[in-house]
């Protein structure tokens, strides 16, 4: 992986002559983030699963409160060498803590499948709460791709899930 990387920085200085930043915040972080995680115990596991919930939580909350009542925290910008920045006071869209509704859509969908695959959550109230807050958040975004992405797979997984279900012995 870090091979590749250091082949994509080479190639980013050589051939297109923009700032390693980019690859470096898109590329290299996800890499090293990987190895941090994947260093910790059961109980930092688990308490960094709850902040994720909590904050995917409230992530939810401000995009459904952002749809109802047109307040942005963060307002879509678009920055141009040429143009300076430029706001879209007129998109209707929610942005809550992601920046942009594009990114929250994607980030609440890949949440969505996360809490809907994961059977050792605390609760199956807590677990459909979560389910049925992301998804109204994920209605709320906008984004279209993410929204049928979401739901094609969820429905590979509980059509695979239906039959792992079907297939077992009655119970007796």
């Amino acid at each position: 992986y870090f091979l590749s990387w250091l082949a994509l920085q080479l190639y980013t200085v050589i051939f297109q002559s923009t700032p390693l930043s980019a690859t470096i915040d898109t590329f290299f972080l996800p890499g090293m983030l990987f190895l941090i995680l994947a260093t910790l115990n059961n109980k930092n596991n688990a308490a960094l699963a709850s902040l994720l919930d909590i904050f995917m939580a409230l992530n939810s909350v401000l995009a459904i409160y952002e749809l109802v009542s047109g307040f942005r925290l963060i307002p879509v910008t678009a920055a141009s060498a040429k143009a300076g920045v430029i706001f879209f006071a007129n998109d209707w869209r929610p942005s809550a803590f992601m920046g942009h509704p594009l990114t929250g859509a994607v980030v609440t969908g890949a949440y969505f499948l996360i809490v809907l695959s994961n059977y050792r959550m605390r609760s199956n109230w807590y677990r459909f709460a979560l389910l049925a807050l992301s998804g109204l958040a994920l209605l709320a975004y906008g984004g279209r791709m993410a929204l049928g992405t979401t739901l094609f797979c969820s429905m590979c997984y509980l059509a695979a899930h239906g039959f792992i279900l079907l297939g077992r012995e009655p119970v007796r």
